[in-house]
């Protein structure tokens, strides 16, 4: 009971305290005020909505003028396939890192959660190269040596590996990364890519994307 007393009691000197102040803020003489605030607040809306409207033209031009470094698989003889990188955007691309890896695997292996690439020493350190729009980017392939070698190939072209992969459940996975800029953005982008190949009961070789999450990316 004494709570709620109390509680009145400081209900009514509170009104008692803000009354003649409210009374004073919203009297006839102080309207004006009022107006130019409202009208400042709703000219402070307006120029909001409208840097986002134009935040959103720049975003839209920006993806639509932007490299943009596609992966390109093509087989190469009966039976292997050949990865290349091709720029499929309308600008030049700033290419800063561009290698693959090849791996076989023996049968319940997985391939690591990380991909090598993402401890590679290598990124920023090569060689710039300028790929134009509707241009092609040759991959190399890193081997387990650090070595690298100048095609990226999915290679079955050797029959007991596709029986292999066929009849003991073996795995070849080839994935890599492509590290790029352009002119639109300074932000850095990368395409990341990741593909299994299988041997059917037919003896043809098909491929597949696949892998952990973190193998896949385009920004």
């Amino acid at each position: 009971m004494k709570i709620w007393w109390w509680c009145l009691w400081l209900f009514h000197v509170i009104r008692g305290w803000a009354s003649p102040r409210l009374a004073t803020a919203f009297a006839p003489a102080n309207w004006s005020n009022w107006a130019l605030v409202f009208v400042g607040g709703a000219a402070a809306i307006a120029a909001l909505k409208t840097l986002t409207a134009i935040k959103r033209q720049v975003d839209l031009m920006e993806n639509s003028e932007r490299a943009r470094m596609n992966l390109v698989v093509s087989r190469l003889g009966n039976f292997s396939f050949e990865f290349n990188a091709k720029n499929i955007g309308r600008t030049s691309a700033r290419v800063s890192y561009a290698r693959g890896f090849s791996t076989f695997l023996d049968p319940g292996k997985v391939l690591p959660d990380l991909p090598r690439y993402l401890s590679d020493e290598d990124i920023g350190h090569e060689p710039i190269e300028w790929v134009g729009p509707a241009a092609d980017l040759s991959l190399v392939r890193q081997t387990e040596e650090g070595k690298c070698e100048p095609m990226l190939i999915a290679d079955l072209s050797s029959e007991a590996r596709r029986s292999n992969i066929r009849n003991a459940g073996c795995q070849l996975w080839v994935y890599g990364r492509i590290v790029y800029t352009d002119g639109i953005s300074p932000n850095q982008r990368e395409t990341r890519f990741c593909y299994g190949f299988r041997v059917d009961v037919h003896g043809e070789t098909l491929y597949f994307s696949g892998g952990p999450p973190q193998y896949f990316m385009e920004t």
